[in-house]
């Protein structure tokens, strides 16, 4: 029976994380990884994006990277679809001065006797504060939740076909005595059209909301994320 079926899990390749990687980074450019579905027997799958997507725009702050995950799961119609979730990662590299880069992002993803759809894009940023490659945080700037439909009242895409979700970044030092410097931790929120941190300092929002998958094809989503200033 398919419920007794063990699957293998997915595994995705690590953002470079290693000390010597990083004088690298800069010449690197975008990186984009997939973790590919595996079929019950243990073997991979053949299977490619669908050619509808979206248009992803992200502007980051200088030395600070995004790191965006697309999973993608088959319809709840699809209960005989014998493969695991598909994530497909798209990930910018550091930079010295603010940087800005479009990725295609896929609706589905086409795999034997079965197609997956996108569920989910999330979000985490990665920052350094310091000139050594420890000096950094990683943190869950947000998410896009994909849904067949949406809800009464949730808006959608704006006659202009272009979606926008605005973002501050920040730091909050937790350990000053640290070895390699005072430790940091980056946090990241959602901004409303007034620059204001949208739920304010005691419940601030991430980045994101929902979308309908019937309307992102072809549309453009933008996520601009700033460092506040510092003192």
């Amino acid at each position: 029976m398919l419920l007794n079926r063990k699957y293998p899990k997915l595994q995705a390749q690590p953002v470079l994380r290693s000390p010597w990687s990083f004088p690298l980074l800069g010449a690197l450019g975008v990186i984009c990884w997939v973790a590919t579905a595996a079929s019950p027997s243990d073997k991979p799958t053949a299977g490619h994006p669908s050619t509808a997507h979206f248009s992803l725009i992200t502007q980051m702050p200088a030395r600070t990277a995004l790191q965006a995950s697309a999973h993608y799961i088959p319809k709840a119609s699809q209960a005989d679809c014998p493969y695991q979730p598909t994530v497909l990662h798209f990930n910018t590299a550091f930079a010295q001065t603010p940087h800005s880069t479009d990725f295609k992002v896929p609706l589905g993803y086409e795999l034997p006797d079965c197609k997956l759809y996108l569920s989910e894009v999330s979000f985490e940023t990665e920052a350094l504060y310091g000139p050594d490659n420890l000096n950094r945080s990683i943190t869950h700037s947000g998410s896009i939740a994909v849904r067949d439909n949406l809800r009464p009242g949730v808006s959608g895409f704006p006659s202009s076909g272009e979606k926008q979700y605005e973002g501050l970044c920040d730091w909050e030092i937790t350990d000053p005595d640290a070895r390699f410097g005072p430790g940091q931790v980056l946090t990241c929120h959602a901004m409303d059209d007034q620059g204001r941190v949208m739920g304010g300092n005691r419940k601030p929002s991430k980045l994101g909301g929902t979308l309908s998958l019937e309307d992102l094809q072809g549309k453009r989503i933008r996520l601009n994320l700033k460092m506040k200033d510092q003192p």
